[in-house]
């Protein structure tokens, strides 16, 4: 796994967001399955409301990128990681050009 800044994580979602319509919801419900948490749980773990995260999963609400990191945070995983699916590994080269690996 990979570390990265917060600031380039950001840069990439917003340019992810920007070249096409992403589905946010099903990637937070693909990866809260993943990890085995109920919604109730999830919620929880990342300080929201259980009808927000419902929203959130379902289409019918826009998460900010503050509630975008609390739920990378909460299921353990970086925020780049959340725009992939559980299978997929996210690469990507830290400041020195070289890859960063999480320990």
């Amino acid at each position: 796994m990979i570390y990265f800044s917060r600031a380039y994580e950001r840069n990439r979602i917003l340019q992810m967001k920007s070249q096409s319509e992403f589905d946010i919801g099903a990637q937070v419900r693909m990866w809260r399955k993943a990890r085995g948490f109920l919604q109730k749980e999830l919620a929880a773990k990342a300080n929201m409301n259980v009808t927000q995260l419902w929203a959130l999963e379902n289409g019918r609400f826009s998460p900010s990128i503050r509630n975008i990191e609390r739920i990378a945070d909460a299921l353990n995983i970086t925020l780049l990681e959340l725009f992939t699916s559980p299978s997929e590994e996210v690469n990507a080269p830290d400041a020195t050009g070289g890859e960063k690996n999480r320990m």
